[in-house]
């Protein structure tokens, strides 16, 4: 992703500041977009401001949000946020896991609901965006 095919997009990345949310944080800024990196409690808050830095050596403009994205207004925050510091949101990725530790026969609906709406909530944001 390095041809820059993102220029002066705008990237959310939901789980961004470590591991697979961390390396598409930087992936997106090398294709220069200005990332989002979206972090759940205060236990990664340095890995998330880290992962902002290695946005912005890249040339790219970046905040870290704390957020507990189970939350329906902390999602609507998320990208309300964002608009507000760069004007819109272009592309929102998700990769916040919810661990159940049930059989998937015997999964009560409600986590299933919470996983829905966490990804489902961002959609007012990107629709102000036009």
């Amino acid at each position: 992703m390095t041809d820059h095919t993102l220029r002066d997009k705008v990237a959310v990345i939901a789980g961004g500041a470590k591991n697979l949310g961390g390396v598409l944080s930087r992936r997106f800024a090398e294709a220069g977009a200005d990332v989002v990196v979206h972090y759940h409690d205060d236990s990664s808050a340095g890995d998330a401001e880290d992962t902002a830095k290695a946005v912005r050596a890249a040339g790219r403009r970046a905040i870290a949000v704390q957020g507990d994205l189970t939350q329906v207004s902390e999602v609507r925050r998320l990208f309300d946020t964002t608009v507000d510091e760069f004007g819109g949101v272009d592309v929102a990725v998700n990769t916040v896991g919810m661990v159940t530790y049930s059989a998937s026969d015997t999964l009560p609906p409600s986590p299933v609901r919470r996983s829905a709406r966490c990804s489902g909530s961002s959609g007012p944001g990107i629709r102000a965006c036009g």
